[in-house]
């Protein structure tokens, strides 16, 4: 899933609860599970990182600015830290998995239990069905702002 689907899905957990542990453990949660619907991303394609088009680098700041300041407006229209801390432990894999690759913590158990792990959840898309991963990572948007901003 792309990030502003991760960002939003926790806003909306953080939005719903007053606990800031339960909305942490939920919203962490909450990744894997938008995970294994099929979606798109760069990484369903490409999975090593000298594979990254420029292009594919631009979108994928893009992705996170915008869920960033998504997450953001919805914090300060709504409860503030548990908003900010649904929205982060939501990405929070993605960081976790990205740092451990950038950094080259691969080899090193915890974070190559935890890449695999993240990687066998992650419903994988042929290139033929891209259209099915976008038409669904924009239901699953879509539906979630619904949520945020109509209930």
């Amino acid at each position: 899933m792309i990030a502003i689907a991760h960002f939003l899905f926790g806003a909306l957990i953080g939005k719903s609860l007053d606990n800031l542990l339960l909305i942490s453990l939920l919203a962490f949660i909450s990744h894997f599970l938008l995970d294994a619907i099929p979606h798109f991303d760069q990484g369903s394609f490409k999975h090593r990182r000298e594979d990254l088009t420029a292009r594919d680098w631009g979108f994928i700041v893009l992705d996170v600015l915008i869920g960033f300041a998504l997450a953001l407006f919805i914090a300060f229209k709504f409860s503030f830290w548990q908003v900010a801390f649904g929205a982060f432990f939501a990405v929070l894999p993605d960081l976790i998995n990205h740092g451990a690759w950038k950094f080259k913590l691969l080899r090193k158990p915890f974070f190559k239990q935890f890449h695999d792990l993240h990687d066998k959840i992650g419903f994988k898309l042929t290139p033929e069905f891209l259209w099915l991963g976008i038409l669904l990572e924009g239901v699953v948007i879509a539906t979630i702002l619904a949520l945020l901003f109509f209930s």
